[in-house]
């Protein structure tokens, strides 16, 4: 038996939140302009990351500034106590979410604690997630994964070599590339719980189909999902969904109502619309599955997801294919 080997990385075991927390308090520690001396060419990057961090809110730079790092402070993960009045409160996360009011309460802590200081709070984050609505509503700004690989990929242009230095950035590099490799593997090759569904979905957010998305676990092992174009109808919310290779229409019928004789009308008012438009091609589920929320019709990968020659993605008129999805929906309304 033969194995194919990579470069170690630190950073394939040490993934987790603690040991980012670890590396940004590191980093961050040495554009304490006490430390110039002792490694000017790491002392200058940890500069830029503090500048970085200062300017997504705002804050001009500094330049020789003297820091003091909290870690874990009262459930806070990280508080950078910076010369003239400023202090950085820091949400750290890899893949995990913010959980409810943690943010607010951090804040709410770091306020009562820095009275009379400027307070600027962080969400710091190397994973994705659908949307970042709940920590930007409390106040947070953002410093996501393509932030702090500009600022790691400075830091190789001043000359840094340390190896944790590196290992982080080809890790998060290499994870970038992991999430973007829907645009280079062809569509009936893309495996099912992957996260370049993740870059699949994000590039239909930018497309502004309005569409949230996230992992759903299930008895099967689950699967990557998006939502959108949630609609009234009777009374009951319907909606689109992918669930991987298949986008679904969806129902979720009002309490007590009968969900099977909900689930066939719906059915039968989709079907006569897309029977009507021609293109996109939709078809009733070969099981119906009652459920709080229940799939009436659909279409395979291959009807509404575009690929060329290759059997590469075509975005642009897959995006078409979809709008075209909404465009029933809106339509068997009236039905």
């Amino acid at each position: 038996m033969s194995f194919t080997h990579a470069r170690p990385n630190l950073f394939s075991y040490a993934n987790k939140e603690l040991e980012q927390d670890a590396f940004l308090c590191w980093l961050v520690e040495w554009a304490d302009v006490h430390n110039r001396s002792e490694d000017e060419i790491l002392h200058s990057a940890g500069l830029h990351l503090l500048n970085s961090l200062l300017n997504i809110h705002g804050v001009p730079p500094v330049k020789s500034p003297e820091i003091k790092i909290h870690r874990q402070w009262h459930h806070a993960d990280v508080v950078i106590e910076v010369s003239g009045g400023i202090v950085l409160l820091v949400e750290d996360k890899v893949d995990s979410k913010e959980h409810k009011d943690q943010l607010r309460r951090y804040l709410r802590k770091v306020q009562e604690h820095y009275r009379g200081r400027i307070i600027l709070p962080v969400f710091f984050k190397t994973g994705d997630q659908s949307n970042y609505r709940e920590a930007e509503k409390d106040g947070y700004k953002l410093f996501l994964q393509r932030e702090l690989l500009s600022v790691l990929d400075h830091g190789i242009g001043l000359g840094v070599t340390h190896p944790v230095y590196i290992d982080l950035r080809s890790h998060l590099w290499g994870k970038e590339d992991n999430v973007e490799s829907f645009r280079r593997k062809p569509i009936l090759e893309w495996p099912g719980k992957d996260v370049l569904w993740i870059g699949f979905f994000k590039s239909l957010q930018a497309a502004k189909l309005g569409l949230n998305w996230g992992y759903v676990p299930n008895a099967s092992g689950g699967f990557w999902g998006a939502w959108w174009g949630f609609k009234k109808w009777r009374g009951h919310s319907v909606y689109l969904q992918i669930s991987e290779r298949t986008l679904c229409f969806k129902i979720a019928p009002a309490a007590g109502a009968n969900h099977g004789e909900i689930g066939g009308l719906w059915k039968e008012a989709l079907l006569e619309v897309a029977s009507s438009y021609g293109t996109l091609r939709v078809k009733a589920p070969d099981r119906f599955r009652r459920g709080k929320s229940m799939t009436v019709a659909q279409s395979k990968q291959t009807d509404w997801m575009a690929s060329g020659a290759d059997g590469l993605l075509e975005l642009e008129a897959t995006i078409s294919r979809l709008t075209e999805a909404e465009r029933i929906l809106t339509a068997a309304l009236d039905c």
